[in-house]
């Protein structure tokens, strides 16, 4: 009987292992991606309205598995969020009212820093709390780069859209606050974030100053 007991506990613990090892077991970023780059070449050739669409989720997708260490330009998040858009436009056909508006060319802003998430955070937070239907009130995003008198660049993001009803969950700030963080570590001092809720009305204005 001990023997027997010490047997099962054995198999016991090679099974907490055994799902530990299961738990920890996950599908390679490379083999996704690679993966997709081959169905993309097939696909070309059979329609390019979906090589178009799976393209930009294909950079979403990318974006999403790239490593905080790696580092992350303006450009690329502004890249990374124009992709995120033009997969939800196709989701959504046209139903979705979205404006989006970029002042700048992509070119000005390749070597201005930009931890991952932020952008992509703050417009995520659009298609889950705001309301992306309706003709009269579409959300928009605007974004400029100016020049101060000092010679820094200063990057402006600003958001409105339409509070989804009921969204009970509008007040929590989680992603706000988190992005706040990220914008305290990188950017201390450079950078004011404001957001207000006025009536149905959901506004956030972001602005970024890179010293010369």
């Amino acid at each position: 009987m001990a023997k027997k007991q010490e047997t099962l506990k054995e198999m016991e613990i090679d099974l907490i292992k055994l799902q530990v090892e299961h738990k920890s077991l996950q599908l390679s970023p490379h083999f996704t991606l690679n993966m997709i780059s081959h169905i993309l070449v097939e696909l070309k050739s059979l329609s390019m309205p979906m090589y178009k669409i799976l393209s930009k989720f294909t950079t979403v997708l990318s974006y999403s598995f790239k490593s905080l260490d790696a580092g992350n330009s303006l450009a690329q998040e502004i890249h990374a969020v124009n992709s995120y858009i033009e997969c939800q436009k196709y989701r959504f056909k046209k139903n979705l009212q979205f404006l989006l508006t970029t002042n700048f060319n992509i070119l000005e802003v390749q070597n201005l820093p930009m931890p991952k998430w932020i952008l992509m955070t703050l417009v995520e937070n659009i298609f889950k709390h705001g309301d992306c239907n309706s003709e009269s009130h579409p959300c928009m995003i605007t974004m400029n780069l100016f020049s101060e008198q000092n010679g820094s660049s200063v990057f402006d993001f600003f958001i409105s859209n339409k509070i989804k009803k009921p969204d009970h969950s509008k007040h929590s700030g989680f992603g706000i606050s988190a992005v706040k963080r990220i914008l305290d570590h990188y950017f201390p001092n450079n950078y004011q974030l404001q957001n207000e809720i006025v009536g149905d009305d959901f506004k956030l204005s972001l602005k970024i100053s890179y010293p010369n």
